[in-house]
């Protein structure tokens, strides 16, 4: 008899499935502890979990490891269930790619997307265990596919190795989005124990050449790109609320064992702090644990600090890694130091514009608060709040640096008593 697990509450929206945990790749920041361990979920773990499911059409998102070296198994579990499931599937692009396009995105284009990797050119971030270099493979693929017609969101994990190049892979992005209007480019900073002390420095100096890029187009009448990441963060500077940070906490993790995390990095984690759920079957999961996740940092200069908007104290798997079972207390030197950068840079960006530049970039954040709420199924209702934008509201700040370029280090912090609300 299947087992099945008490019902997922309605605002669990989606989950990511491990379909395996082995992948062709060795990247450079990978977290992923078996990926060179040919694993695979089953169809009971997978059924009874999407059965399971409070909300009417969660997302289902095929994920690794290389997700796509179980195609059979995606098409099989994709055919299951295409009336109940939305889909999404996040691969290298490297492994069997056109065969999934053919055989599984097409039948169902409808409801799948796809995200595919890429961090850039000049860099040994994804290679083969050989130590083979794909980059160049991968965005042959990228654009190929957009010759298609298929949307396509590409990522770009930023990290030591390609800091140099974020730039260069913002041009390319802002390229391809003026030829194949379909894609959706974004980056994110690596998640990851240790940064040299350089990288936020590094980071803020490529932030502002791909902001006045940016407002360059938009003065010259030219349609202008901006990853994902930094819509995000632009919203969150201009409401001073954290619109939208870490989202660990809000999702499911499966992983091929059938145990449920609340945390795709945190998954692989399981020394000294056991991020587990349960097992799928398990009548009651510790739903405490996404409770964990989703709290703003506990550390006191938190409080205060005047970058809070865009940062709820870091990657809860980088504070782990670091200080284990205090991580709640803690907060790492080069959160601080790349969170400044974002929110001083956006916000000085943001009252240097024109106001029919200004007009402009609001225009598009009210597209992709739009598109936050239609992709997320209407979980972020807090997002209606700030279609509208008024950056003479923007708070004062006078600029204190909790970061002193020590990014290997971290500011000591004592765990307290129960931290306010500072989000809101």
């Amino acid at each position: 008899m299947k087992k099945k697990l008490a019902k997922i509450p309605a605002h669990i929206n989606h989950v990511y499935i491990m379909m395996t945990e082995a992948c062709p790749l060795d990247c450079e920041y990978c977290y992923i502890k078996d990926r060179k361990t040919r694993n695979s979920v089953s169809d009971e773990h997978i059924d009874s979990l999407i059965e399971s499911f409070e909300y009417k059409e969660p997302r289902i998102i095929y994920f690794g490891g290389e997700p796509l070296l179980e195609l059979n198994h995606i098409k099989e579990v994709t055919e299951r269930w295409k009336h109940r499931c939305q889909f999404q599937v996040i691969t290298s692009g490297l492994v069997n790619f056109d065969k999934f396009v053919d055989e599984v995105y097409l039948p169902n284009k409808s409801k799948f997307d796809i995200q595919i990797s890429w961090d850039g050119y000049y860099n040994d971030n994804r290679v083969l265990r050989n130590g083979t270099n794909k980059q160049d493979r991968v965005i042959s693929t990228i654009i190929s596919t957009l010759e298609m017609g298929i949307p396509l969101q590409v990522r770009s994990v930023i990290n030591d190795e390609n800091i140099d190049n974020l730039y260069k892979i913002y041009q390319t992005y802002a390229h391809l989005k003026s030829l194949y209007p379909q894609l959706t480019g974004d980056i994110t900073i690596a998640h990851q124990k240790h940064f040299k002390d350089d990288f936020p420095e590094k980071f803020r100096q490529q932030l502002v050449l791909c902001l006045d890029h940016a407002r360059r187009d938009i003065e010259n009448g030219i349609e202008p790109y901006f990853p994902l990441e930094f819509m995000k963060k632009m919203t969150t500077v201009l409401s001073e609320r954290r619109v939208s940070s870490c989202d660990a906490g809000n999702y499911l993790v499966l992983k091929p064992s059938g145990a449920l995390y609340p945390c795709t990095i945190l998954s692989q984690q399981n020394d000294e702090v056991d991020f587990i759920m349960g097992q799928v079957g398990d009548r009651d999961l510790d739903y405490d644990q996404m409770d964990r996740m989703r709290k703003p940092s506990e550390a006191p200069i938190c409080k205060t600090c005047n970058v809070r908007a865009v940062c709820d104290g870091g990657c809860r798997y980088e504070r782990v890694a670091n200080f284990g079972k205090e991580w709640m207390g803690k907060v790492c030197g080069f959160t601080c130091g790349v969170s400044e950068a974002w929110y001083f840079e956006m916000k000085n960006w943001i009252l240097s514009l024109s106001d029919p530049v200004y007009r402009k970039v609001i225009q598009r954040l009210s597209l992709f608060n739009n598109w936050v709420i239609n992709y997320d199924n209407g979980r972020h209702e807090e997002a209606n709040k700030y279609k509208t934008f008024d950056r003479e509201k923007l708070i004062e700040k006078p600029r204190v640096d909790f970061y002193k370029g020590e990014a290997a280090k971290f500011i000591p912090i004592i765990p307290v008593g129960k931290r306010q609300n500072v989000a809101a």
